[in-house]
């Protein structure tokens, strides 16, 4: 199977492989051409708020000064290489029992609490974020995309357990480095 895996030079030839897929797979999908999909793997995030004051003029009138723009940078899309690694699972590999596992909390509102609500950790604390099942075995997936992101002693414990069970466990940092990882397990 090894030998049939195919190996993308990049996120661009993997969406228009991915959306021949789509095609291919869905039939309805013909009839109603929808925009293929495309993997954006950096957002904007703002770093520094716009700053600004209201001024009123001579006739009392008021008016939004801005004192500095707001100012954004690129940053890496973990949500996006995410959805990536599920549909290259999905679309490559066949898996059909592939699934994205969340695990941070939720704010619960309360009107009566000072800070109007209480927030309430994950219970999936330390699972990684896709499992899929490939030829029998199960594959974890733990996705750091960005450089500062690093495994917590939850997800090393994790790790550990999948490993001793049979499982096979991989960090996925870049999807170039993604695909040689799954190849090798293959």
């Amino acid at each position: 199977m090894k030998n049939n895996i195919p190996h993308f030079n990049s996120v661009t030839d993997f969406e228009q492989f991915y959306n021949d897929y789509l095609d291919r797979t869905n039939p309805t999908r013909l009839r109603v051409k929808p925009k293929p999909t495309k993997f954006k793997l950096t957002k904007r995030k703002v770093v520094k708020k716009r700053n600004e004051e209201v001024r009123t003029d001579a006739n009392g009138i008021p008016h939004v000064h801005v004192i500095s723009p707001v100012v954004t940078r690129e940053v890496p899309d973990t949500n996006q290489f995410t959805k990536l690694i599920i549909a290259y699972f999905e679309s490559v590999l066949g898996c059909k029992s592939v699934r994205r596992i969340s695990s941070e909390g939720r704010f619960r509102p309360n009107k009566a609490h000072p800070n109007g609500g209480t927030w309430l950790p994950g219970v999936n604390n330390g699972i990684e974020d896709v499992q899929a099942i490939v030829n029998g075995r199960l594959v974890a997936v733990e996705v750091k995309f960005t450089k500062t992101d690093r495994m917590r002693p939850e997800q090393i414990k994790r790790m550990n357990e999948v490993e001793a069970d049979g499982g096979v466990y991989i960090v996925a940092r870049e999807f170039g480095e993604f695909q040689n990882l799954i190849r090798s397990i293959l």
